[in-house]
């Protein structure tokens, strides 16, 4: 009886959005046994929106600088990171298993899902998994934090030879925050995603680029059409960044990458995808396909990719703090999982069951 009155509860503020206020934001889930992303329907006019929120506290977290990868470095002490700390979304250069598999990497809902570089292996340039791995750069946000915004966009059934690119999106969605610099993460229906990975570990102190760089890309780069992915990403304008400290500590996520011409530009940016099987196929139909099998491969996504339609979360980057130093009484009204779920009280709720994380909740 006594869990019967407490599911009615949670039924209850979950369909109301939170306590005295329905007032909220419908965002996104991804199922944790299945990895398939859920959100929910785009705006039904088709073009680029964007919807201010609440500000949220505008950090982002990090580990190492990817100046080190770029370098090719190791440095002293690199330890092995346990994803207890399972708040957290992001990307960066990952090992799953020994360093010499260090390569493209995605994390979420507590699993690293890293491209391997170890040519040693059967799963040489296969994404494997596990809660357990070694970075010598990765960036992150909270799964649980309040974003600065929704960005969304849809493309017109009707302009078929409309192009969209993942770079247009970070231009939009930066003048949009006033040149602020940000970090997004959301689900994205490319059009075609173009991406490239590393086949060699960084980790042989010889630099990633220059000389070396066929070296290190021996694959050709990807081009794949109509797909979807979890996508991961950040970007600034370091021009219209007046902090010169928070510019220093951008530097260990963002940078110029030959192989991607829009990161030249003024506006640079770093973004990683994690295909999934979609739980729909069209994004303003709300119906859940039946047929799961899991997720699928990390790449490096390239800015000139194209897509048909996302709705991200988008957060501004006051801060830039080192992982360590992260505790979820960072996040307001955060409470610890407890029998299967978890309920924000006075900003929204989150309900964490035991098959499926509210990967980015309902806030007001």
């Amino acid at each position: 009886m006594v869990k019967f009155l407490v599911l009615a509860f949670l039924f209850v503020v979950f369909s109301k959005g939170g306590a005295g206020d329905s007032s909220v934001i419908p965002n996104q889930r991804l199922d944790q046994n299945s990895y398939c992303y859920t959100p929910t329907p785009l705006n039904t006019d088709p073009g680029f929106t964007f919807e201010q929120n609440s500000n949220g506290n505008g950090t982002v977290y990090i580990i190492g600088d990817v100046n080190i990868v770029i370098e090719g470095r190791v440095p002293d002490g690199t330890e092995r990171t346990l994803w207890s700390a399972n708040q957290m979304i992001g990307f960066g250069a990952g090992a799953v298993g020994p360093i010499t598999g260090l390569g493209e990497s995605f994390y979420v809902n507590g699993v690293a899902h890293v491209r391997s570089t170890d040519n040693t292996t059967a799963t040489y340039f296969q994404t494997i998994r596990d809660a357990e791995f070694l970075t010598t750069f990765s960036m992150f946000v909270s799964q649980y934090a309040v974003p600065d915004g929704i960005a969304i966009y849809s493309l017109s059934p009707q302009i078929r030879n409309s192009r969209f690119s993942l770079l247009e999106f970070y231009r939009r969605v930066h003048e949009a925050l006033d040149g602020a610099p940000f970090c997004f993460h959301g689900l994205v229906e490319f059009d075609q995603l173009e991406a490239i990975a590393v086949s060699k570990a960084p980790i042989y102190n010889e630099p990633l680029f220059g000389s070396n760089l066929e070296g290190y890309y021996t694959k050709p780069p990807f081009k794949i059409p109509q797909t979807e992915a979890i996508v991961f990403g950040c970007a600034a304008n370091f021009n219209r960044v007046g902090d010169r400290n928070l510019r220093r500590k951008l530097r260990r996520a963002l940078y110029v990458n030959p192989h991607d011409p829009g990161s030249a530009g003024e506006l640079q940016v770093h973004s990683h995808g994690l295909t999934v099987v979609p739980c729909q196929r069209n994004f303003e139909d709300s119906s859940i396909n039946s047929g799961i099998e899991g997720p699928g491969e990390v790449y490096h996504l390239q800015s000139n990719s194209t897509i048909r339609g996302i709705r991200a979360s988008v957060f501004i980057i006051n801060h830039v703090n080192k992982l360590r130093d992260f505790t979820p009484d960072m996040v307001p009204e955060f409470t610890a999982p407890s029998n299967g779920f978890v309920v924000h009280t006075s900003r929204g709720v989150c309900i964490l069951l035991s098959t499926t994380r509210i990967l980015y909740s309902y806030f007001k």
